[in-house]
């Protein structure tokens, strides 16, 4: 059954302050599935659904990697390029730079998916769901970043403490999956620019911490990884922005 529950909206251009999300119950694997279609009372045994699913896969790759689109039962499925350039005569380079000398780019290619809109259209009709609280999904969330000294933050040099309010934020360093990370603002892409490394609280509700130095001038988020239960969950903060004033002083702005 498809948990859905509430969760705090930190979009700055949210229209509301909540908003619906939901968790799975589970995942099936490539062996289950195919165990699961195998003691569907047909006369496709194990080895036939093995091979018919290897078969569809190579197929599937060499079109893709031609460049078609598949169209599948649940939908098509085509590879999808992005990313930025300076002038229509830029180079696309998806593939990872091998010199660390070579400038950093954003182009990518991805296997994006389209569902089928009537598959799409009956799942609100056909999918089984209860609204459960959010408290019980343990999702990491912020609800207020503050100074140390004021109730709310206006500005705050690099280097000094700043404290992240929520639940579920308490980070098991030890994990080297958890952490707290400088993302890039305005929701564009979820890449961890800075690791947050000094922290004076690590706590449930409560992160206290400071703010690197030499940060460059930017729109930032806060991106929490922590692991409450068994999975890896994420959350981001609101947009905020880090400039560099006069005399070489840098500030924290909250938007």
């Amino acid at each position: 059954m498809l948990d859905v529950y509430v969760s705090r909206n930190n979009f700055e251009n949210r229209k509301k302050d909540f908003t619906f999300r939901s968790r799975n119950c589970g995942t099936i694997t490539r062996d289950q599935f195919v165990q699961i279609i195998a003691e569907s009372n047909t006369t496709v045994t194990e080895s036939d659904t093995i091979a018919v699913m290897t078969l569809i896969e190579q197929q599937f790759d060499k079109l893709i990697n031609e460049g078609f689109a598949v169209q599948l039962p649940m939908g098509t499925f085509r590879a999808g390029a992005s990313g930025t350039a300076e002038s229509p005569d830029d180079r696309f380079c998806p593939k990872p730079a091998r010199s660390p000398d070579t400038p950093k780019r954003d182009h990518a290619l991805s296997l994006l998916f389209e569902p089928d809109r009537k598959k799409e259209k009956n799942l609100k009709y056909h999918v089984k769901y209860e609204k459960t609280s959010n408290r019980l999904v343990c999702c990491p969330f912020f609800d207020a970043l503050y100074t140390i000294k004021d109730s709310f933050v206006h500005t705050i040099e690099q280097g000094q403490s700043l404290s992240a309010h929520g639940d579920y934020l308490k980070i098991d360093f030890s994990d080297e999956e958890q952490g707290l990370y400088l993302c890039k603002g305005g929701g564009f892409g979820d890449e961890k620019l800075y690791r947050i490394s000094s922290f004076s609280r690590n706590a449930r509700k409560t992160l206290t911490f400071s703010i690197p130095y030499n940060i460059p001038d930017a729109d930032y988020r806060l991106c929490i990884c922590t692991r409450p239960a068994k999975t890896l969950l994420t959350a981001y903060s609101r947009d905020f922005r880090i400039e560099r004033q006069q005399k070489s002083e840098s500030s924290l702005v909250l938007r």
